[in-house]
């Protein structure tokens, strides 16, 4: 699935903080009830999850309410719902909040910000405007899930290319990215290469430390 795919996924809402029960009170000691799976999706889908803190919470508890012999998942903060869901469902609702929080919320973001860069350089350079476009798209085609296209530094989630939407610090991750593709540009120029070579950014900090204290090198260490 796409990352422009994943951002219109239905999500279930998220209920709003307020006097929730103890975490302990959402766990019970009756089994599951039983239900087939289209039912456990869509009530996984409908129904408004915990707020965050508590899931959380639940998330931490989970393990040692399983060895106490609780074998299933209440929606206790919604008034009046008495069904039993299988504990793996705290897994679920842990998975929509690292989903929301990681991919959805800097997706939705960065596609603001590049809607809103396009109207304000559209008149004066409409070519810029339709490239800020074209970056968009093409960055919202990649599948959200997986490795980051072959050629670029690392194997971390597509979905982190977000950063580059943004007017924000880049992570080291993706300068080795940016360093990448010109080592590789370098590299094809046989003028080029027997002059310049590209590191990534792990080297700046062997460059400061030899900087701040030379006489820990020995002196064909220090470049000059």
């Amino acid at each position: 699935m796409s990352i422009a795919k994943t951002l219109e996924f239905p999500m279930p809402l998220e209920c709003t903080p307020s006097d929730s029960p103890h975490s302990f009170q959402y766990f019970s000691m009756a089994a599951p009830d039983i239900m087939d799976k289209n039912m456990t999706v869509q009530r996984l889908r409908r129904l408004p999850i915990p707020e965050a803190k508590v899931i959380r919470k639940l998330a931490q508890h989970s393990r040692q309410a399983w060895l106490d012999r609780y074998q299933s998942v209440m929606y206790s903060h919604l008034g009046g719902v008495v069904a039993h869901y299988p504990l793996w469902f705290i897994s679920v609702w842990v998975a929509f909040l690292d989903f929301k929080q990681d991919v959805r919320g800097p997706w939705v973001k960065s596609s603001d910000w590049l809607a809103q860069q396009t109207r304000k350089v559209s008149k004066r350079n409409p070519v810029l405007a339709e490239l800020v476009d074209e970056a968009r798209q093409i960055l919202s085609m990649l599948p959200w899930g997986c490795a980051k296209p072959a050629g670029l530094s690392d194997t971390q989630a597509a979905f982190n290319l977000w950063r580059f939407s943004r007017p924000n610090w880049l992570a080291s991750s993706q300068q080795n990215d940016m360093l990448e593709l010109i080592r590789q540009k370098v590299d094809a120029d046989p003028a080029l290469a027997g002059k310049i070579r590209i590191e990534g950014v792990d080297l700046t900090t062997k460059i400061i430390q030899a900087f701040k204290a030379p006489n820990r090198f020995a002196p064909c260490q220090v470049p000059v």
